[in-house]
């Protein structure tokens, strides 16, 4: 597959990058609360600047959460209309995932990465992965959603299994208040938003074997929906 198109937008980030044979096209902007106005003029912008129309893509792949339940839906709403329009193959992965990988290739010395997103509600989005290569995460700490105390000793109890460099990413990572031991095996990288890029590096191999249908496009929130909009209804 040649000519793939990836959305992520479960963050402040509204990030798709497409790719043309060797050729990357990625307009990625940390613009709070504009996934519904900036998503679909970029998808167009990278098209044109391609020479390619949406009915050429290959698949279209995107990220399918945890994060914002807002820019979510929008990024899986998107995703599956062009795939339902052009009869394309998708592939969701996970943001935490790609969050991973966006943090591995900007220090591939790291053996490890952790990530953690806020979740709003006192709560954090949390999981943990073990570097094996560019695009080669293994998963230590699936994706879960808790109280900081409980995320934070979940990883803590992952990080202690293997020596080396690890990366704290995402956008509470600078919350954590890690040991004097601690703190010396990890690198805070409190800045970083998930990548289209990165999301393109994980999907492509898994594309051949584990693409969906565009009905089968889904976010995924790891918390039931009624419970955020009773609770946080500012979204």
């Amino acid at each position: 597959m040649n000519r793939l198109l990836a959305l992520e937008t479960s963050t402040d980030a509204c990030s798709v990058a497409l790719r043309v044979g060797d050729e990357l096209f990625v307009d990625h902007r940390e613009t709070p609360r504009a996934h519904a106005r900036l998503l679909l003029p970029s998808i167009a912008a990278l098209l044109s600047r391609a020479g390619i129309a949406g009915s050429q893509l290959d698949a279209v792949v995107y990220g399918r959460g945890p994060g914002s339940f807002t820019g979510l839906r929008i990024g899986c709403a998107v995703a599956q209309g062009l795939a339902f329009a052009h009869d394309l193959p998708t592939l969701g992965v996970s943001s935490l995932e790609v969050l991973a990988e966006a943090a591995r290739s900007e220090h591939p010395d790291c053996v490890g990465v952790v990530t953690l997103l806020d979740a709003r509600m006192d709560e954090y989005y949390g999981a943990a992965w073990r570097v094996h290569g560019p695009a080669h995460l293994e998963a230590l700490v699936d994706d879960r959603v808790g109280t900081p105390e409980g995320i934070t000793a979940a990883l803590r109890a992952t990080m202690d299994e293997a020596a080396g460099t690890w990366l704290a990413v995402g956008d509470v990572a600078d919350r954590i208040a890690w040991s004097a031991t601690e703190a010396r095996a990890v690198r805070v990288v409190p800045g970083l938003r998930p990548h289209a890029t990165a999301l393109l590096a994980l999907a492509t191999p898994r594309l051949e074997d584990g693409a969906e249908r565009a009905s089968q496009v889904r976010p995924v929130y790891l918390r039931d929906e009624s419970r955020w909009r009773r609770q946080a209804p500012g979204g």
